[in-house]
């Protein structure tokens, strides 16, 4: 690992979190970040049993909830002190974190599906919290709209045009998403890098550095088998 802090980014779980502890450095990151969807619609116990899964490896977590996730499991983030939702959470002096989970209204009627506005006047309520400072990551479970990471297989985009403005508009160093799981890959909205690296259970995970120079570098991994 090169010098400098850095932070992970993890996804989309589904009720198996094993591979945290195969990603190299887990254990001495800054922190993970979990941009949502920890059950399968599943009750508080199993969300719990997976935060302890990933908190055995490293203690430090900023977490979301995903549309697979009741409101309980918000409720417990919250109680645990661990919820980066509508959130924006000061991660050293010079980077900020802002958080919004859930999603847009699936064809599945899952448990926390909202409209683009609500995702929206979300965004606003975190960034406002870290808009002072030089750097921003962004975790969303929602991916922006027109990207590789809200595109399905049979091509259609099906993200958020709302975070899409915000990001074009306001240009977050880096943007970690997921809530896709066909949609892995990474690209640039203007100087913006977004990545969605898939369910953990297939092995991808962000690596965002900041480097000596103070500004973030953020990678899409993925484990071998």
């Amino acid at each position: 690992m090169e010098q400098g802090k850095f932070w992970i980014a993890i996804g989309d779980l589904h009720e198996s979190a094993k591979n945290i502890a195969r990603i190299p450095d887990a254990d001495h990151a800054e922190g993970i970040i979990v941009t949502g969807d920890l059950t399968n619609a599943g009750d508080n116990q199993t969300a719990d049993r997976i935060l302890e899964q990933i908190a055995e490896v490293n203690p430090t977590l900023y977490v979301l909830f995903g549309n697979m996730d009741k409101k309980g499991v918000q409720s417990l983030l919250q109680d645990k002190n661990v919820s980066i939702h509508a959130r924006g959470t000061r991660l050293n002096q010079s980077i900020g974190l802002a958080g919004v989970g859930a999603s847009l209204p699936t064809p599945f009627g899952t448990p926390s599906e909202v409209s683009d506005e609500t995702l929206a006047d979300w965004l606003q309520q975190a960034v406002s919290e870290v808009e002072h400072l030089p750097r921003t990551i962004l975790a969303t479970h929602n991916p922006p709209l027109n990207t590789v990471t809200d595109r399905l297989s049979n091509g259609s985009h099906v993200g958020s045009r709302k975070l899409r403005e915000y990001i074009e508009a306001s240009q977050p160093d880096v943007v970690v998403t997921g809530h896709i799981h066909e949609a892995v890959g990474e690209e640039r909205i203007g100087a913006s890098k977004v990545i969605n690296p898939g369910p953990l259970q297939t092995g991808g995970y962000t690596l965002i550095r900041q480097n000596g120079d103070g500004e973030l570098h953020a990678e899409l991994h993925r484990l071998g088998n």
